[in-house]
């Protein structure tokens, strides 16, 4: 990721969420296999989003955490897309 972004992504992840109603959250992971320094391991992708009061949907994280068990654990942000407009 560039440098110049690693600010927003930050102030992405540190916003406060509990500035609106969410009247339902959902959670989700896609496992996938990435290459990472010249091998192979598994990572998870996790991802959630809540639904406000309006009815549209706000994306709160996306994480990837690798699972290998000969690297360690490491939690990477993932830029997540806009808020959809549409309910």
């Amino acid at each position: 990721m560039a440098a110049h972004l690693d600010v927003q992504v930050e102030a992405f992840r540190n916003r406060p969420l509990d500035s609106a109603n969410y009247t339902f959250v959902s959670m989700d992971a896609l496992t996938m296999k990435v290459r990472d320094d010249g091998r192979t391991v598994n990572v998870v992708c996790l991802a959630a989003v809540g639904v406000n009061a309006d009815g549209y949907r706000e994306p709160w994280v996306a994480t990837m955490v690798c699972t290998s068990s000969t690297s360690p654990t490491q939690a990477k942000s993932v830029p997540s897309s806009a808020a959809s407009s549409t309910p």
